[in-house]
């Protein structure tokens, strides 16, 4: 969920009960009959900041992602020290205590993170649409930048710290994914939308 309301209900004990302001992100835990929050809190900048996806690891710690708008550079999120990525584009990468009381990592992401999945491993699959350093190392399906908007898929190791995989997905002109599933084998889906008569089938 986002919120552009100061007012929205937050936990005593969240990790951060203060609204940013403009657009902030929040997160929230509902009993299983959704008649009562048990736990809630806002993440955010001051920017304007959208969670696209979330996903719950085998600890129970709860991962969300998104990207931010507004001047990137000049605000940002509490950046943790084993993040994979210090500093980069608009997308970012958080994973909470299964309670939301602490914010246990924090990274930025070079694209516009759209949606992933977890892996019974606990490795994390991202996938954006490719950000202002096209940063994509080698070992996937396609280590090249087809178009101007490619779609970006990362897997991430367990703990988060480094790049297991990447790959870009797309034709010669604007390709987008919005959301992705793994079957039983760990095969991965995606559906989205294209603009380019070469992409790959």
């Amino acid at each position: 969920i986002v919120t552009a309301s100061p007012t929205f209900p937050v936990t005593p004990m969240s990790y951060d009960t203060s609204y940013k302001g403009d657009l902030d992100v929040t997160l929230s835990i509902l009993d299983a009959n959704a008649k009562t929050i048990k736990y809630s809190t806002f993440f955010g900048t001051e920017n304007f900041d959208r969670a696209n996806d979330m996903e719950i690891d085998s600890k129970g710690n709860i991962l969300v992602g998104g990207f931010e708008y507004g001047l990137i550079d000049s605000v940002s999120f509490p950046i943790t020290t084993d993040a994979y990525l210090a500093e980069g584009g608009p997308g970012f990468l958080a994973k909470f205590s299964p309670d939301l009381s602490s914010l246990l990592y924090c990274s930025k992401i070079d694209g516009y993170l759209w949606t992933m999945g977890i892996k019974q491993n606990d490795e994390l699959l991202l996938v954006e649409r490719n950000g202002p350093a096209n940063n994509c190392p080698s070992g996937g399906f396609d280590s090249t930048k087809n178009g101007d908007l490619d779609v970006v898929i990362r897997k991430l190791s367990s703990d988060l710290s480094q790049i297991n995989a990447c790959t870009y997905f797309g034709g010669n002109r604007d390709d987008f994914a919005y959301s992705m599933a793994l079957d039983e084998f760990e095969n991965i889906y995606l559906t989205g939308r294209t603009c380019s008569q070469d992409l790959p089938v």
